[in-house]
């Protein structure tokens, strides 16, 4: 055992702390553990209990083959928590701890440890689609053309975070052909393996012969740049004309039912989705600190406007909700959410006729915190969604028409690829505005504290951005990175203002420095993600046409 039950236990809410319990972590916190270890791990129904039962299940292991599963786990988790200092190092440090567990030897000196079958698994939870050859096949055409800076941005685009590649600090990068293996065991059990080979096509060192690799084990990847009206047309077209055979092989409407309903709560999700963005993307005003009359009509200036945004914002939610049945699970999940936002709206208007301007705070921190981890919980549902979707009906479609013609089935295939990027693209969209926000809260500290944090947190961002742009042609890549690099010197700037003042506690020389900058390159991210949000809303409406019978 490497570690007590105690210490797995503070490792265990660190992590959850950290939300490294969230499912699609997972994978990620293995990335670098055998397939067939993963594969053995007992399977809990909570996440919580998931993650929990893994760290157990690691540390009782100790050594399994050559390696430690949990020092690699213990290592990913500092790598995904590089934005916050402290826990970077907490789990760096127990890392460095777990990595000291020494080999167990027999009486006979000779090492022993866990060995795991690295053969066929019977039953492994999320089953490769790709057989030895394949996988080698493709492992090989990467390693000839591509380099380990194209398969991190490949990563990148398919999770966001990227993994840990290094084990350890002083530790080299793997090679190519290393990564590639680790890359393609990772996207299998995410069930990404199509869109990350998407992605790996886009590179510009992609060889012929990597392409053709590809697209002869997807063939939708030679057609999933065409637009999704387009791909929506091709496979609506083949259902339409194909209706009464396929009716005759599903058997009843059970299935054009499910498909239906699931592409309707899809469309609902992503129109609540675009209606919080909305008010999340402008703050509430602040209370003025003195009793400055002029200051006070502006903020109820202000606060009309709020008002007036959070009211169209609860009406744009209901909208959303009613046009699901009457009996939809979603709507009534969602629904007292709706209503909830709609009485604070009435509490800030009750207030604010009062002049009572403390409860008009209290009521505005209310709203603030039902509003600010809505986004989350929506692009979240919207993801589920999508994944059940794809997995759940479309899947089933696809296999039923694999049995009739090789088109019918790549019709669906483009669908559900296209689909998958949407979501994806969107998703890293949120995060980086869930960034931007993030960063935008430092503005109300000291100018080292601000400094600080500041810096640390736009590293991470300032990486996504090239991985954002080149997801869509439409981007105006130039103006992000050209705007990037304003923020850039800005801090390069303030570096060297607070090292020349040893210190700064006064706010405003990092505002006078940083916000004009950051509040350009925010305010075109926010831009774009709209245009992002607003096509992902209007393919979601598109889904509804391929709905048999629709």
């Amino acid at each position: 055992m490497i570690f007590d039950s105690d210490k797995i236990s503070e490792i265990h809410r660190q992590a959850v702390h950290a939300g490294l319990h969230a499912n699609e972590k997972r994978s990620l916190l293995f990335f670098g553990v055998t397939v067939e270890y993963v594969a053995s791990l007992r399977t809990m129904g909570d996440p919580s209990n998931q993650l929990l039962s893994d760290l157990q299940s690691m540390s009782n292991d100790e050594w399994v083959n050559n390696s430690i599963p949990l020092v690699i786990w213990l290592r990913n988790a500092a790598n995904q928590t590089k934005v916050f200092q402290d826990r970077t190092e907490y789990f760096s440090q127990c890392a460095d701890n777990a990595a000291k567990t020494p080999r167990p030897r027999t009486f006979l000196g000779i090492p022993k440890s866990r060995h795991v079958n690295t053969g066929p698994v019977p039953a492994p939870p999320s089953p490769s689609l790709l057989d030895a050859a394949r996988k080698e096949g493709l492992v090989k055409a990467i390693e000839a053309c591509l380099t380990i800076e194209d398969l991190q941005v490949a990563l990148q685009r398919c999770f966001g975070d990227l993994p840990n590649l290094y084990g350890g600090s002083n530790r080299a990068a793997p090679a190519v052909r290393d990564l590639a293996l680790q890359s393609i065991d990772l996207v299998e059990r995410e069930k990404l393996t199509v869109v990350f080979l998407h992605f790996v096509g886009a590179s510009a060192r992609c060889s012929k012969q990597l392409w053709l690799e590809a697209t002869s084990i997807f063939p939708e990847l030679q057609i999933v740049d065409q637009s999704f009206a387009a791909i929506v047309d091709s496979a609506a077209k083949y259902l339409g004309e194909n209706a009464v055979p396929i009716a005759t092989l599903l058997g009843n409407k059970q299935f054009a039912n499910q498909l239906d309903l699931s592409v309707k709560e899809l469309k609902c999700f992503k129109r609540l989705h675009e209606a919080t963005h909305q008010v999340k993307n402008n703050p509430p005003p602040r209370l003025p600190d003195d009793a400055d009359a002029t200051n006070e009509n502006e903020f109820r200036q202000e606060l009309r406007a709020y008002l007036s945004l959070l009211n169209t914002a609860r009406a744009r939610l209901q909208e959303a909700l009613d046009e699901l049945p009457a009996n939809s699970a979603v709507r009534a999940a969602q629904q007292p959410g709706v209503t909830l936002l709609g009485g604070f709206a009435r509490r800030i208007d009750a207030a604010l006729k009062r002049a009572d301007f403390g409860a008009v705070e209290a009521a505005l921190d209310d709203t603030a915190r039902m509003v600010d981890p809505m986004l989350d919980d929506f692009n979240q549902h919207i993801v589920e969604m999508a994944r059940g979707l794809l997995d759940g009906p479309l899947n089933a479609l696809r296999s039923i028409l694999a049995a009739t013609t090789a088109n019918a089935a790549n019709a669906v295939d483009a669908l559900r690829l296209a689909l998958l990027l949407r979501v994806v693209e969107h998703t890293r969209w949120q995060e980086i505005d869930n960034s931007l926000f993030s960063l935008g809260g430092t503005f109300r500290s000291d100018t080292t504290s601000a400094f600080k944090k500041f810096a640390r947190r736009w590293g991470v961002a300032r990486k996504q951005i090239p991985v954002l742009s080149d997801f869509d042609s439409k981007i105006d890549t130039a103006r992000l990175q050209a705007l990037a690099r304003n923020v850039d010197s800005a801090l390069y700037q303030l570096d060297k203002s607070v090292s020349a003042t040893a210190g700064g506690g006064n706010k405003d020389v990092f505002n006078s420095i940083m916000l004009e900058p950051f509040d350009e390159f925010r305010y075109e991210t926010q831009q774009q993600f709209l245009l992002i949000d607003s096509a992902f809303k209007r393919d979601c409406a598109e889904l509804v046409r391929v709905a048999p019978g629709a």
